[in-house]
């Protein structure tokens, strides 16, 4: 009685370059099929597969690959790779004088200024904005009141008068506008100052 079933072979061998240092964790793959091996720390590979025909891929980053095509037979056999440094030239570069690409798209967006410009019609947003005034330097009294930075002032920034407002700005038809201050800090005298409707600015205008 026999039996048709194929005895696998061993394949090994090792991967290095073109000095004979080894290259480590070379792959090492079996052309047309899921079967590969993956080198050691050594550069060294094996492989079982059954007899027959084989093309064998090598590759590893920086190097060119490397195929061979090999028969296995009964007899375990060993396949070593020699790679080649790949080299990568760059194609040459020619500089020439031309318009700045922005330039076009400037040309774009004038074209389409009536359109985008009443293309949003009402929108809101949150708003943070500061004001502060600042002496560069003093009198021995502002406003009628002594100045005295040495207590008043911990930081010696001759800081005045500070605010701070978190607001929500709203804008609608037919050009209706509405400031809604969410929280305020204020710090110094509040008179003749107080908190003004936020800038806008469009690209359109």
């Amino acid at each position: 009685m026999f039996s048709g079933v194929a005895q696998a072979t061993l394949l090994k061998g090792l991967v290095s370059d073109a000095e004979g240092k080894p290259l480590p964790y070379a792959s090492v793959l079996v052309v047309g099929t899921s079967k590969g091996a993956i080198a050691n720390s050594q550069g060294r590979y094996e492989l079982s597969l059954s007899p027959g025909k084989y093309t064998l891929l090598c590759q590893y980053v920086g190097y060119a690959q490397q195929q061979s095509v090999i028969t296995i037979q009964q007899e375990a056999i060993e396949v070593n790779f020699i790679l080649l440094r790949q080299e990568l030239v760059m194609p040459d570069v020619v500089l020439t004088k031309g318009e700045d690409p922005a330039y076009e798209i400037i040309r774009s967006t004038i074209a389409q200024q009536a359109e985008n410009l009443d293309r949003i019609r009402a929108y809101s947003c949150q708003v943070y904005s500061k004001g502060q005034l600042r002496l560069r330097s003093f009198p021995k009294k502002f406003m009628g009141e002594k100045v005295d930075f040495e207590d008043g002032d911990s930081s010696q920034q001759k800081i005045i008068y500070l605010s701070e407002t978190v607001s929500r700005f709203s804008i609608g038809e037919p050009a209706k506008r509405k400031v809604e201050v969410i929280s305020s800090k204020v710090s110094g005298s509040s008179d003749g100052y107080g908190l003004a409707v936020p800038d806008q600015y469009s690209l359109y205008r």
